[in-house]
């Protein structure tokens, strides 16, 4: 499929906001845009950004309007979302693909959002980005995001760092395994992409660089997600794996099987570069964003980085 690439922001475009999944705290949400509107842009949420149906921002039917409209709608640039949660598969069927094939733009966000990410990618070739949420993230203000990947990645020129557009060094806190490998980059929050198994929208993953990431899972629930997806096929084909912080992924009542120690176990047959301990998703450092479905290249020697030959936006 071909890969399409969405406008890059300028100052005073509109992002809009919607809530996919969970409900957000209001205020969260507002100091977000806030931060956001700092750096230039207009912010407009959804409709039912703010509903609440139990442990979803809203019902299935205003959670898509508002993702649909967004989309259809000519004067939003980007789709920022609120926070993760749950909720965001409900939206898949009926998802607008066609428009964004025809008239392409940024969705951006992580956690719950995972799927979507990738399944946008996957049918309509669109480049998504895995990164800072309006409430979870941009409401901490500067020092929460990741400022050169953000600002390289979305913005095009007119971000203070463009410069250093086509690499990320990844402040990453072990290299398992060596080496230098090519493929699309992949991925996101572990326990979704298992949740795909066997469904229409499980992930595609050969010929890729494979992001993974989570938090609050102990270990053995680590080493269970790990060794579905390998007994799936899921590792085969990929070229690369990067691991995120795998934020509170531990168990004092077996403190001597960290995640670290999982991973390298149920990955030891894997022969690609291994990467432990990038800051995007879950994390309590600056959130690094990622263009899901943007070829890249994985290197490990000196400082283990990311290296993407083309912008993931246009001019």
């Amino acid at each position: 499929m071909k890969m399409i690439r969405p406008d890059g922001l300028e100052r005073g475009d509109t992002i809009g906001v919607v809530s996919p999944a969970s409900p957000v705290l209001r205020g969260s949400a507002h100091l977000g845009a806030e931060y956001l509107r700092s750096l230039g842009f207009n912010v407009r949420f959804g409709r039912h950004a703010f509903d609440q149906n139990g442990y979803f921002s809203g019902n299935h039917s205003a959670r898509l309007s508002d993702f649909n409209e967004f989309i259809r709608d000519p004067d939003i640039k980007a789709i920022f979302c609120t926070r993760g949660g749950y909720g965001a598969v409900y939206l898949l069927e009926k998802l607008d693909y066609g428009s964004l094939r025809r008239h392409p733009k940024i969705i951006m966000g992580a956690s719950d959002l995972t799927i979507l990410l990738n399944v946008v990618s996957a049918r309509t070739g669109l480049i998504t980005f895995h990164g800072p949420m309006v409430a979870a993230n941009f409401s901490k203000g500067r020092a929460a995001i990741h400022r050169d990947s953000f600002n390289t990645l979305l913005k095009g020129k007119i971000g203070p760092h463009s410069d250093n557009f086509g690499k990320i060094i990844l402040q990453a806190r072990k290299v398992v395994r060596q080496g230098r490998a090519n493929g699309r980059l992949v991925g996101g929050c572990l326990s979704l992409l298992v949740s795909t198994l066997g469904t229409e929208y499980e992930i595609k993953t050969r010929h890729s660089i494979l992001f993974l990431e989570d938090v609050n899972e102990p270990p053995y629930r680590i080493d269970r997600m790990l060794k579905q997806l390998w007994d799936a096929g899921k590792f085969e084909g990929v070229r690369g794996v990067i691991f995120g912080d795998m934020l509170n992924c531990s168990d004092a009542k077996y403190s001597s099987m960290s995640a670290q120690r999982v991973i390298t176990s149920v990955l030891k047959n894997f022969s690609g570069p291994l990467v432990l301990g990038l800051s995007s998703g879950h994390t309590r450092r600056p959130f690094v964003t990622l263009p899901i479905g943007l070829p890249c290249r994985l290197e490990t020697r000196a400082h283990p980085q990311l290296l993407f030959a083309q912008a993931p936006v246009r001019e």
